[in-house]
């Protein structure tokens, strides 16, 4: 974490420690560590222990970050679905990082749509603002 040099081979092994249960700090390094398009390998785990986690917590924000890192426009369906579920709390704030940088027409709609939320507004029109080209 915190370099430019990629650490491929560290990823399996960080996703592993993930599931343990260390104190919520060092889980929230762990998931933000694998916060890089590499770790799209576990996307399923990372889904999986972010449903899991309870809202509130450093580890919820930490994977939320991973998430949006390691989404592409193959799972912005499931990115846009965990954002929309108010019970994963204010952590799906940092989702909506994912669907900024997607391509897909319904990550733009989506954007668009929480424009309105009450946690989501203020972050979605920023990101929809940034994603307007510019003339």
């Amino acid at each position: 974490m915190n370099t430019s040099t990629p650490y491929p081979a560290a990823l399996p092994i960080l996703l592993e420690h993930l599931g343990r249960p260390y104190p919520d700090r060092v889980r929230e390094s762990i998931a933000r560590a694998l916060a890089v398009r590499d770790a799209k390998f576990g996307w399923e785990a990372l889904t999986q222990l972010y449903r899991q986690e309870e809202a509130g917590t450093d580890a919820k924000d930490g994977l939320a970050v991973a998430l949006a890192a390691a989404s592409d426009d193959k799972v912005v369906d499931e990115v846009i679905a965990l954002a929309r579920d108010a019970g994963h709390g204010e952590s799906r704030l940092l989702l909506l990082r994912g669907l900024a940088r997607s391509k897909a027409p319904q990550a733009r709609s989506a954007l668009e749509q929480f424009s309105d939320d009450p946690v989501l507004g203020q972050e979605a029109r920023r990101l929809t603002k940034q994603r307007r080209p510019k003339r």
